[in-house]
């Protein structure tokens, strides 16, 4: 492996690896949903496009949810760790193209946070639907597959990106746990609060790391039922937050690499 892999070339194991986390998952999100007479798009809301703010007490809810985050993190949470543990002594002393390089490693972890999701999400309507789920109609299946994969897309590129990030500052361990710490902890204390009061949505839905949650603010009124209709401001919020904080993790990650003088 070279300097610089931004996954020009498929990594073969890496894609087998997640295609088994995928399935497993899927499997998981299929076994706790069966036996049910709903749809493959309540299947869908129910396995990721929401946390039922009415039993979020139990913390179950929020781990379910987190589930793939902790997959990703798994995968992905140490590489820019190991590139600079394996390519250091060059980095910092032959080349000036460091925030090049943290550039291409944040492309890298991007096209495989997104793949990991893509198996994610296809592997659990293909698994639905073998379990004998149909869906209710094929254009709203199309909207809330898309909806859910494109949130949690950007919310595990966040996520990945701010652990390997922290981790030139800290060590990866440190770094995984601070970031998905914080990230149970506030979703829990989001939904806690939710459940007491719709109200706190204004405020809650500018705390980081939450805008993943496809169905949050329909979930506050209507718990895990059909959230299908949540296709208009609050995803486009969500979306929006997470790519202008994407940029600037990326923006603190290349400031921070730029000013290290040996690793």
């Amino acid at each position: 492996m070279g300097l610089i892999p931004v996954g020009i070339k498929w990594d073969i194991s890496l894609l087998l690896k997640l295609l088994g986390w995928s399935l497993l998952l899927a499997l998981l999100s299929v076994l706790r949903f069966y036996p049910s007479s709903a749809s493959l798009e309540d299947l869908m809301i129910s396995a990721y496009g929401t946390i039922d703010v009415y039993a979020v007490q139990t913390v179950i809810p929020v781990f379910m949810w987190i589930l793939p985050f902790l997959v990703s993190n798994f995968n992905f949470g140490e590489h820019i760790a190991k590139q600079l543990d394996r390519h250091a002594v060059y980095l910092f002393t032959r080349t000036a193209r460091r925030k090049s390089w943290l550039v291409k490693q944040a492309m890298y972890l991007s096209h495989y946070v997104i793949v990991f999701q893509l198996l994610l999400q296809g592997s659990t309507v293909l698994l639905g639907y073998i379990s004998g789920l149909k869906a209710a109609s094929l254009f709203t299946l199309w909207e809330v597959t898309i909806g859910i994969t494109a949130l949690l897309s950007l919310s595990g590129i966040l996520l990945v990106l701010t652990i390997n990030f922290l981790s030139l500052s800290l060590s990866a361990v440190v770094s995984s746990v601070l970031v998905l710490s914080y990230q149970l902890i506030a979703l829990f204390t989001a939904g806690s609060l939710l459940r007491v009061s719709t109200a706190y949505y204004t405020q809650l839905k500018w705390m980081p790391l939450t805008q993943g949650v496809y169905g949050w603010q329909a979930s506050i009124f209507t718990g895990t039922e059909k959230v299908k209709s949540y296709l208009g401001d609050g995803v486009r919020f969500a979306g929006c937050y997470m790519i202008v904080a994407i940029i600037v993790v990326l923006l603190i990650g290349l400031r921070k690499i730029n000013r290290l003088d040996i690793y």
